[in-house]
């Protein structure tokens, strides 16, 4: 059996290829968002709960509890600080920082 040589880097340019496109397919089983709430600006005293503003993703391929914990950790220090908001728009109402798994989502 005899095999014409230019199919073999045809066939391996394809195997490099496909490679890259399963190496590039971006997953968000790992993935985590930081969001926080927001103001009602016709009514500034007052937090509107169905805002979801994006602040961050936390996305380090596989690393799901790592993601998670630094997600977390920056929503509780975002929560507690918001004493820092004092003399500002801010400083009437309590925003609220959370974190959800996966990619952003509106």
């Amino acid at each position: 059996m005899k095999i014409n040589l230019l199919y073999i880097p045809v066939a391996i340019g394809l195997v490099i290829y496909f490679s890259g496109l399963v190496a590039c397919t971006k997953t968000d089983s790992a993935t985590y968002t930081l969001y926080r709430n927001g103001l009602d600006l016709k009514n500034p005293d007052k937090v509107d709960e169905t805002l979801r503003f994006y602040i961050a993703t936390f996305d380090l391929p596989n690393e799901l509890k790592y993601n998670q914990a630094n997600c977390q950790l920056t929503a509780d220090a975002l929560n507690k600080e918001q004493v820092r908001y004092q003399n500002s728009i801010y400083s009437k109402v309590k925003i609220n920082y959370w974190c959800e798994k996966g990619e952003f989502k509106k």
